[in-house]
């Protein structure tokens, strides 16, 4: 119950977000823990179930960040998710599943090292979308086609990616009655992580 939105640029990524938390019943509260974090290298952005947020945010300790020219898809794959998965695990987080079905968590992430955009699925696979545009949560698809109606697809500067990403995430939490408060966004550079 979140809006969170990101641009991947060449060389950076940006990551948009609303500051509120939703509880099950509709209430919802301004809490101390934020939906995107940044943690050894990496920002992580967080959508659904607290827990996950919380483990990630302060409970885990990320592998060691790639050298310099290093293969990162191949980084992601080998390294970053099983850490990941094993803090899962050891948190009592990730779902218990039937034999024959993949390992799952719950909640949806963004993840951008070294200025580069993964979104991380609920089996612990992960994508990049060509047009460099992501959303996550109950206001994503709202945040969306505001990204496609500002032509996001075609940003090349990262000044300009915040200031979509804050309109963007203002129309969801306009009319997205999970999303709201105050809006946040951060920027990530490769030659800077």
């Amino acid at each position: 119950m979140t809006t969170i939105a990101a641009i991947q640029g060449d060389g950076w990524a940006v990551i948009g977000c609303e500051s509120r938390t939703t509880l099950d019943g509709g209430r919802y509260m301004s809490t101390i823990s934020k939906k995107v974090v940044e943690r050894d290298g990496l920002l992580i952005a967080t959508a659904g179930g607290s827990r996950g947020a919380n483990i990630l945010h302060y409970g885990w300790k990320a592998p060691k960040l790639p050298p310099e020219g290093s293969d990162l898809d191949e980084w992601f794959t080998a390294t970053l998710i099983p850490s990941i998965r094993k803090e899962f695990t050891d948190s009592g987080f990730e779902v218990k599943r039937e034999d024959g079905e993949a390992a799952k968590h719950g909640g949806d992430y963004l993840i951008a090292v070294r200025g580069q955009l993964y979104y991380l699925f609920e089996d612990y696979s992960w994508e990049k979308d060509l047009n460099g545009i992501y959303v996550v949560g109950t206001g994503g698809e709202l945040a969306l086609g505001a990204l496609e109606a500002y032509k996001a697809h075609k940003c090349t500067d990262p000044k300009m990616a915040e200031k979509i990403l804050r309109l963007a995430v203002a129309i969801a939490i306009k009319h997205d009655n999970n999303s709201g408060g105050d809006i946040h966004v951060y920027t990530q550079y490769a030659q800077n992580s």
